[in-house]
């Protein structure tokens, strides 16, 4: 049995899913310790493939695949949005923004190898805003805009709940135009059986997901 438990992540729902789902497998487990890294998807995909990662969470694009070494479980569909400061002009209407509202604002960028860079650079073409800061993952991007630097694009299920929507200092906006799907995977290492314990944080990730899904939908 694992008493280690390696888990990457691009820190993707991770007060709203990961967390909840640790939390969980830990009541049930408290002899089992959790290591949560984050990291950009190739690390992930390249440590899983080595052995050295137990589950990685990734985001996906609409036609994204993963390598033939990864088997991958879907949690959470969603779409990209603006994350936004509460206090920002933009934050107000529920009308979908186009990237001629966002040019002019400062930008809190994923840095390359995060999926939403590579979306913001589809969504806004050759003109991107100004970068005022590049940011490693989404906990770091929603706590920079909560400071009021500027904006961001994340997948939706990443700010909806969160404690920083929760309390009023972030907000999220539609935004327009054919916008493709995000998926939210747990991926491990294809063709090995894991550890019970493995098998356990797993599937307390996939019953969290369920739950997060439903309450979403309900409107919450």
């Amino acid at each position: 049995m694992a008493r280690v438990i390696h888990v990457g992540t691009v820190q993707a729902a991770s007060s709203t899913l990961l967390i909840p789902a640790v939390r969980a497998f830990r009541a049930e487990h408290p002899d089992v310790a959790v290591e949560l890294r984050n990291m950009q998807q190739a690390e992930i995909f390249a440590e899983l493939a080595a052995g050295a990662l137990d589950i990685g969470l990734i985001n996906a694009l609409e036609g994204d695949d993963v390598p033939p070494a990864v088997q991958r479980s879907e949690l959470i569909h969603g779409v990209p949005v603006a994350v936004l400061p509460s206090a920002s002009p933009l934050a107000d209407g529920d009308s979908p923004l186009v990237p001629e509202d966002l040019r002019a604002e400062p930008f809190v960028e994923m840095r390359p190898g995060y999926l939403m860079n590579r979306f913001a650079h589809r969504w806004f073409g050759a003109a991107m805003p100004p970068v005022s800061y590049t940011a490693d993952g989404a906990e770091l991007g929603k706590a920079l805009v909560a400071q009021g630097i500027g904006f961001t694009l994340l997948p939706d299920f990443t700010v909806a709940g969160h404690p920083l929507q929760r309390s009023g200092q972030v907000t999220a906006r539609p935004l327009a135009g054919a916008i493709p799907t995000v998926t939210l995977l747990a991926c491990l290492r294809e063709g090995v059986q894991p550890p019970t314990t493995v098998r356990s944080l797993h599937a307390s990730l996939l019953h969290r997901a369920r739950d997060y899904t439903r309450f979403h939908h309900a409107g919450s």
